[in-house]
């Protein structure tokens, strides 16, 4: 778990970690508030039967899963959500955690300010 708190974190965030709701949960808890207020989930994982990133809808409420970038997805959000990929092309198989997280959430918000 990470330490929202930690100095480091904090540093690292460059202050925004204040201007965002940030809260922890347990993943059931999480997954049951998400269905409970009706958002659309999102998981993101490396799998041919994903959907490409820019044919999903973020206009409504959307939650969108990461996993470790270590890992992946935990077991506990396999099939929980919509398989969703960032298309790569040439050689390019995989991003860092960050990138894919920045990525994806630039595509979030293109699509609301269409």
């Amino acid at each position: 778990k990470t330490d929202f708190y930690n100095p480091n974190v904090i540093r690292s965030s460059v202050g925004c970690l204040f201007g965002m709701n940030v809260f922890q949960s347990e993943n059931q808890k999480t997954l049951d508030f998400l269905k409970e207020n009706q958002f659309n989930i999102y998981t993101t994982i490396m799998d041919e039967t994903a959907e490409n990133l820019p044919q999903r809808d973020f206009t409504q409420k959307s939650a969108i899963i990461f996993g470790t970038e270590h890992s992946g997805l935990s077991d506990f959000w396999l099939n929980k959500g919509q398989n969703t990929l960032i298309p790569m092309s040439g050689s390019i198989d995989s991003l860092n955690l960050s990138n894919a997280v920045a990525i994806t959430c630039y595509e979030a918000l293109r699509q609301k300010m269409i």
